[in-house]
């Protein structure tokens, strides 16, 4: 399920609204709802999936204990320290996720042009025999 950012809207005018039960769940919702869509791209085949299966286990676990795995809405603590951690996420990310994305793209390349030049060296080796 894609989460669009009237949802956003709407679960942080229900936050501000006082009524910190509806407010509460409907950011959880919106939250659960984006860690899904996360989730499900994550279980793509493997050779497109950027992380190892380790880092994919913290990940998950990282995520559940933050959103909570149950039902059970969160605190207003809770739910203030991912409206705070929002802004944060958000500067991290556009200062370091361009480089990241840089850095792991050009490993990528790399990788494939060494398997493209072991192919053809393998090629060659079977034209020789």
């Amino acid at each position: 399920m894609h989460v669009t950012h009237e949802d956003d809207l709407t679960a942080e005018a229900l936050f501000r609204s006082g009524d910190d039960a509806a407010g509460s769940e409907a950011i959880i919702s919106a939250i659960r709802d984006i860690i899904n869509a996360d989730m499900a791209m994550l279980e793509t085949d493997p050779e497109e999936v950027m992380i190892s299966q380790r880092a994919e286990a913290r990940l998950r676990a990282a995520l559940s204990r933050l959103t909570g795995s149950d039902d059970t809405p969160p605190t207003v603590l809770e739910a203030l320290v991912l409206e705070a951690l929002d802004p944060l996420l958000r500067d991290w990310l556009e200062r370091n996720l361009g480089p990241l994305v840089e850095r792991l793209v050009e490993a990528e390349i790399r990788r494939i042009m060494a398997d493209g030049v072991g192919a053809k060296q393998l090629e060659a080796d079977d034209a020789v025999v």
